[in-house]
């Protein structure tokens, strides 16, 4: 026998805690989900996607990377404002910025309650969102609109298991579907305010170099069903299925009547293991992201050049210098070295120091070393498989 039923009818909204306010359907065919599920295109051609690069979408990625169990000790990360609430600010480079805090259920605004959302957040959590937006902008889908995209889209999480390249089965695939719900429900416990950036402005029908304002929108739109699937032996397993667009910031950066930035992002960075104790994996995962969405931001095909420790705090892995260790420095370096060999080898990102020497394995750990190698730069290049997307 098979049963679909929604949030509302699971009361999960009302006992979940982190179970975000998020629109909710009336019961849906079971076949209909299977359906859409089958029909969705590959996101991920040639294995490459698409995903947004605008000033939002940079932001929300950087929020993400900089939470998670440590984001109390991260320089340039979360903080509290005047009026008491946990905030990450991103910065335009020219004018406008980018406030993101955490929507808290039935009127709970305690900061402890918004540490606990944003320490929640993972490379998963990033990983999901990925996927999201990468379906969000296929080819097929966004080649119907000539206005803005904010069709939906049907995703479960066998699709994004798929998409992860995931091998588990039995109890593990299902505790992993359960896990990415939990993602899902993460992000759209995400809120942001848009103050005076530079946009398209589909009231005006033109760009406004004054900026636009949003204020209390979601990077998703999302609606939740969960589907019971019976088996050839009678045991049932549970699917969740999401329905998702962008949310109102799609008006301005993915208006086809405006100028609309897509920037490739590798299924490898995807593949990549997300877990803390793949630390060279999740470094790699966190390096090639931020660095291909500021490629982008850059509008640039030419290499880009960054200081390690600027670097190291753009994607969440560099402490506030009493929170460091004695033994930090000498595992970070080790870990940037796995990282740079990894994305060399899966040919996403070429990583040389200041005088076009490679990477260096071993480093002299004299007094003082950590300063000056935080102190370095890198040139990073990218493939010309990318250049073109």
């Amino acid at each position: 026998m098979k049963r679909v039923s929604t949030e509302r009818e699971t009361g999960q909204l009302e006992t979940n805690p982190m179970s975000p306010l998020i629109r909710t359907e009336e019961s849906q065919d079971l076949k209909r989900l299977k359906r859409l599920d089958r029909g969705l295109a590959n996101a991920f051609p040639e294995k490459i996607g698409r995903i947004p690069n605008n000033p939002v979408i940079a932001a929300v990625i950087a929020a993400l990377f900089k939470g998670g169990e440590h984001a109390r000790q991260l320089q340039g990360g979360w903080a509290v404002d005047e009026t008491g609430r946990l905030t990450y600010r991103h910065i335009g480079k020219k004018s406008g910025q980018v406030i993101i805090y955490v929507d808290l259920p039935g009127g709970r605004d305690g900061l402890d309650d918004q540490w606990a959302v944003v320490e929640h957040f993972s490379p998963l959590t990033v990983d999901t969102l990925i996927v999201f937006l990468a379906q969000l902008c296929e080819p097929g889908a966004l080649s119907k609109t000539r206005g803005p995209a904010m069709e939906s889209i049907t995703i479960s999480s066998s699709a994004v298991m798929r998409y992860k390249n995931m091998t588990r089965w039995g109890a593990e695939r299902a505790a992993f579907r359960d896990k990415l719900a939990k993602e899902i429900e993460a992000l759209c416990r995400i809120r942001f305010d848009v103050l005076n950036f530079p946009a398209f402005d589909p009231q005006r029908g033109s760009w406004a170099a004054d900026g636009i304002s949003i204020f209390g929108d979601r990077v998703l739109d999302v609606a939740r069903t969960v589907a019971v699937h019976p088996d050839k032996e009678n045991k049932a397993f549970v699917d969740h299925y999401w329905h998702a667009r962008f949310g109102q910031w799609g008006m301005n950066w993915m208006n086809a009547q405006g100028k609309v930035w897509l920037g490739p992002i590798p299924k490898s960075l995807v593949e990549f293991d997300h877990r803390k104790n793949r630390g060279a994996d999740v470094l790699a995962k966190k390096l090639g992201v931020s660095t291909l969405l500021l490629w982008g931001a850059a509008r640039s095909r030419h290499h880009l050049e960054r200081r390690i420790d600027n670097l190291l705090e753009s994607v969440g892995e560099l402490p506030q210098v009493p929170e460091r260790s004695a033994h930090w420095a000498g595992r970070m370096f080790d870990r940037m070295v796995d990282a740079s060999l990894m994305l060399e080898e899966h040919e996403l990102l070429q990583l040389t120091y200041d005088g076009g020497e490679c990477v260096p394995t071993e480093i002299e750990r004299n007094k003082g070393w950590v300063k000056g190698w935080l102190g370095s730069k890198l040139q990073v290049e990218r493939p010309g498989y990318l250049t073109g997307s």
